[in-house]
């Protein structure tokens, strides 16, 4: 009798301590967890060479202020700039709220296609906002218009080169 109580005593010790557990972890799971926005990068395949794409890319980055211009890494990468200081698109008011800023990385690689030699060019728009002096930076989704609007005229100024290379021959 007294060995069956000892073991039913255990028991009931166990039962309140596994439940404890199971639902600590349970609810460890359902927490909310801030996930960070994966940024898209927006990429092309030129059929240029590697210098001309260069130049074209530094060219549609003349008005942004440049922290990295290293061409034989291939990365140009901007100095971290306030939103809307310089493009705004279209569809945006003119109040420019505070606390957001970001940076543009374009990478521009060499490689082979078919036999043929091609260029990549990828552009990311890291895109942070603080909400006040205390909290720390929270990263945000880009819209992907500057990107595509920087690939644009890329392309157009290597286009413009092209022409003007018949031109002078």
């Amino acid at each position: 009798m007294l060995l069956a109580m000892h073991l039913i005593y255990k028991s009931l010790i166990r039962i309140p301590l596994i439940a404890a557990l199971f639902f600590t972890l349970w609810g460890c799971s359902l927490s909310s967890t801030k996930k960070t926005p994966q940024r898209k990068q927006h990429t092309i395949y030129l059929n240029s060479k590697f210098e001309h794409v260069w130049r074209a890319a530094q060219i549609s980055l003349s008005k942004y202020p440049l922290a990295t211009n290293n061409l034989d890494k291939g990365l140009l990468k901007t100095q971290m700039i306030s939103s809307y200081d310089i493009w705004k698109p279209a569809h945006v008011s003119v109040n420019n709220y505070g606390g957001k800023s970001y940076t543009i990385k374009i990478k521009i690689l060499r490689g082979r296609y078919n036999g043929k030699k091609i260029t990549k060019v990828i552009v990311k728009k890291s895109l942070q906002r603080r909400k006040d002096f205390f909290s720390g930076e929270e990263s945000l989704m880009s819209d992907g218009l500057e990107e595509q609007k920087i690939l644009y005229r890329i392309k157009r100024e290597l286009i413009i080169e092209r022409i003007i290379e018949r031109r002078a021959s």
